[in-house]
């Protein structure tokens, strides 16, 4: 690990690779199946937010690890559809980008004041969490404007204006 030539069937390689396949997969079938279920249009949009957010963030994570992997935004039907071939670099991180604005455009921006919920909904995706990671994506692509402009958004803008920076940068790690 150390030396950065850590085999690809490692324990903890395997894990991490099978787990976000997991969470991909379950993102994908609430992607697929919650939009024809009859239920309150809040908590629709939320759930497939919350997909949109996590899948996002499989990819996301697989992309800054592996560069290359397959792309899997439907639940498989046949055989021939669990073993797609791996995606591009870009082709992910398109992805990574698509989910993020979406699970953005969907969550709410906290889930303090949402009716129907108690207040043990701490560490839920939030659109500020879409916002941060949709940020963190286009620096990782290079794309500084557009980084900037979903930064702004969490420290600036009206809107997700909950967010700050702390004063004393040593309160970070205490």
């Amino acid at each position: 690990v150390a030396n950065f030539t850590i085999l690809p069937t490692s324990g903890p390689v395997n894990w991490m690779w099978t787990a976000y396949y997991q969470q991909i997969f379950r993102a994908n079938q609430v992607l697929t199946r919650v939009p024809d279920i009859d239920m309150d249009e809040g908590l629709r949009q939320r759930s497939l937010g919350q997909a949109h957010f996590l899948r996002g963030l499989a990819y996301f994570n697989l992309v800054t690890n592996f560069q290359t992997a397959p792309l899997v935004t439907t639940v498989p039907e046949n055989e021939e559809e669990y073993y797609p071939a791996s995606a591009s670099e870009e082709e992910l991180w398109a992805q990574v980008i698509s989910d993020f604005k979406m699970a953005q455009s969907m969550l709410p921006i906290t889930f303090a004041n949402v009716s129907g919920l108690d207040q043990g909904q701490i560490g839920r995706a939030t659109k500020g969490a879409a916002t941060g990671f949709l940020g963190k994506s286009y620096l990782y692509t290079e794309q500084w404007g557009l980084a900037a402009t979903e930064f702004e958004k969490l420290i600036l803008g009206p809107e997700l204006n909950i967010y700050s920076l702390t004063d004393n940068y040593q309160d970070n790690f205490g």
